[in-house]
């Protein structure tokens, strides 16, 4: 077993790995947006497809060959290969692995084994990993390619050891899009902390998608409406539309439509951070002034532009009086305080946001990562 002070790395090191990590991880993560290889790496293309199939495998060789790598980066001299303390010339690179590598990906949502990728016998009790080190893995690919990695990385210097951090990050960033991120389901929450949660989770930091959040938490709600609520038992609730859905091209007059007997009967519309002005009141009415709804709400999670509201009350009096449709102009935290005083527990809510969250088409791993981060400060 390593001496534990070896597995101690130093504040500047650690700090130095994770911005090389970071920066590493925006450009993988840029390329899987634009669905291309990043241009300009040192790898030929036998090395590059070895580094890519090994960033496809399911295995924590890869996890091994991003430490590696990674330390590389900030130690260009050490010979990665000798990933012990206990070795001449070596390193303890499995104390690397558990202080930085792990830690990020956790905190990224991309695969990684418990504590460090060295907790298998095969890299565990494993020599220097030289080209003709023999590693039993499976699947059988594993062990030879994790080998070649590190040797080229080895033999091609810190350049090489970038592109191969970019290259497994792609492909692990990609498995972590296409699969499933367990969601924490807290209980029993009082409706104050059920809207501090989604206050958190509103205002988290998004690449995009933001604006989908409030639609689904009204969503949410609705379904749990026509459970408990008297009014809304006959009424059909539609499909939530795409984000980039027109409203005309589809039909549907808000972002959340609600039917009975096959006309519209009340919908709403929500904002991210726009307060409600003249000019969208204005919108809604030039919408909505041929449908058929009874109440069309428009919620922001931002209060009314104060120097609009006069006159967003006479638009609301002068449509109500010639259309018959009365608009309500609201916060969307007050208005979902409001209709979960309604119901009989909070628990329902919860339950189908979490299940929205996980299915809905335009929101992805962050909305999902931000979610857990948002319970574990609510609940904590």
């Amino acid at each position: 077993m390593e001496n534990d002070l070896h597995s101690i790395h130093t504040t500047t090191d650690k700090e130095v790995a994770e911005n090389i990590l970071s920066q590493c991880y925006d450009l993988a993560n840029q390329a899987v947006e634009a669905g291309c290889e990043l241009p300009g790496s040192p790898l030929d293309e036998q090395q590059a497809k070895v580094v890519k199939r090994l960033g496809c495998t399911k295995h924590s060789a890869r996890g091994v060959a991003l430490t590696l790598a990674l330390y590389k980066t900030i130690h260009p001299q050490q010979d990665i290969r000798i990933h012990k303390a206990e070795y001449e010339g070596g390193f303890s690179a499995r104390g690397f692995d558990n202080q930085v590598t792990v830690p990020f990906l956790k905190a990224k949502g991309l695969p990684y084994n418990v504590e460090s990728h060295w907790l298998t016998q095969t890299f565990s009790y494993a020599g220097p990993f030289l080209p003709k080190m023999q590693l039993k893995t499976v699947p059988k690919t594993a062990g030879p390619d994790l080998t070649t990695t590190v040797n080229v990385i080895e033999e091609l210097g810190v350049e090489a050891a970038k592109a191969v951090v970019v290259s497994l990050l792609c492909q692990m960033i990609k498995e972590r899009n296409q699969g499933n991120i367990p969601l924490t389901c807290p209980k029993n929450l009082s409706i104050d902390k059920v809207i501090k949660l989604l206050h958190l989770h509103f205002n988290s930091k998004y690449h995009k998608n933001a604006p989908r959040l409030p639609q689904v938490a009204m969503y949410a709600v609705y379904q749990c409406l026509k459970k408990d609520v008297a009014r809304y038992a006959d009424f059909q609730l539609m499909p939530l539309e795409r984000m980039k859905a027109a409203n005309r091209k589809s039909g549907s007059v808000g972002d959340i439509d609600l039917q009975r007997d096959g006309r519209p009967i009340e919908a709403v519309e929500t904002k991210l951070e726009i307060a409600i002005n003249e000019s969208i009141v204005t919108e809604a009415i030039q919408k909505i002034a041929t449908a058929t709804v009874e109440r069309y709400f428009i919620l922001s999670t931002k209060p009314v532009a104060e120097s609009d509201m006069a006159r967003i009350e006479e638009l609301k009096e002068n449509f109500l009086r010639s259309n018959g449709c009365e608009i309500i102009v609201n916060g969307i935290y007050d208005t979902i305080k409001y209709y979960l005083r309604l119901l009989k527990t909070t628990n329902d809510f919860i339950n189908n946001y979490i299940s929205l969250l996980a299915t809905d088409e335009d929101l992805n791993y962050e909305h999902k990562m931000a979610w857990n981060r948002a319970c574990d400060q609510v609940t904590q």
